[in-house]
């Protein structure tokens, strides 16, 4: 990628595009941080958080904004593609939260020590809509065994910290209602994550790309403390890893995540058993340690 400007003229720049252009520059910008790194703490990564959480920024300006997030917050020392300095990163002064680790502190009313922490989740609809909220998301522990995925809703149902869907043929839409609600519907409850947050897959498309790279349980299996996390063990199913996104043409069919090279699985008949890994979100704007 080549660099023509100084950050000062494109954070002017950056608010006056218009979202398609907006868009455009964040792909390309989320290139360059993959490949070269950026600060933290440059003040276009602020203006690019206040386009991930922004309630009327459309899914072609979030999503690549949340990435550039996601991308930075799993990197160490830094190098910045505009100034080619490197910088030190700066933790969060809200929580300290890192990406691939453990929460570490008892007795917070949502999130349990042992919760794995996975970024910022900003869900949608599955026409791509914003619900309008943003949360801090975690990975809890593995589930022990393997389930069906109705037995893996009707489990996490009946737990004190999990969450209930009136039938799990709707599960998809009763999480979405949850999460667009916020507040004590979802949060701290464990539930099926989306395939999105699972592989990183866009949950609402076959073969739609990727809406979370490089942030999803699949791509962090071995940073941090999710590294040796898991127990997958067997051939088949029994190295998949259940999400709650239905098939697009098949409501009553699921989609899983193959763990040994982290593909689709398109169909999923109630008859096969899985792992599952559920998780758990607190609203960022009244997160505190």
């Amino acid at each position: 990628m080549s660099i023509l400007f100084k950050p000062e003229s494109l954070e002017e720049a950056f608010v006056s595009f218009s979202p398609a252009d907006k868009a455009n520059f964040l792909n390309l910008y989320h290139a360059a941080c993959a490949e070269a790194g950026c600060p933290k703490s440059d003040r276009l990564t602020q203006i690019i958080l206040d386009a991930a959480t922004d309630p009327n920024a459309g899914p072609e300006v979030a999503q690549p904004a949340l990435a550039i997030l996601q991308t930075l917050a799993l990197q160490g020392f830094a190098v910045n593609p505009f100034s080619w300095q490197a910088v030190a990163p700066t933790p969060s002064p809200t929580t300290g939260l890192r990406i691939g680790y453990k929460f570490g502190i008892e007795d917070n009313p949502y999130i349990r020590a042992e919760d794995i922490y996975m970024g910022t989740y900003a869900p949608t609809d599955a026409k791509g809509n914003s619900l309008g909220k943003t949360y801090h998301l975690f990975a809890a522990p593995q589930l022990q065994g393997s389930r069906t995925f109705n037995e893996t809703s009707e489990y996490l149902g009946a737990e004190k910290d999990g969450f209930k869907a009136k039938n799990p043929v709707f599960y998809h839409k009763d999480l979405e209602t949850a999460l667009a609600k916020g507040g004590s519907s979802i949060e701290g409850k464990r539930f099926i994550p989306a395939l999105d947050i699972v592989n990183g897959s866009d949950p609402n498309k076959l073969n739609g790309g990727k809406t979370r790279p490089g942030i999803n349980m699949f791509a962090l299996k071995e940073t941090g403390d999710f590294k040796g996390s898991y127990t997958l063990t067997g051939s088949g199913t029994a190295l998949c890893v259940l999400s709650s996104s239905s098939h697009p043409d098949d409501p009553y069919g699921v989609r899983l995540a193959d763990f040994s090279d982290g593909r689709d699985v398109c169909r999923f008949s109630d008859y096969l058993r899985c792992s599952g890994r559920p998780c758990r979100v607190v609203e960022v704007d009244r997160f505190t340690l």
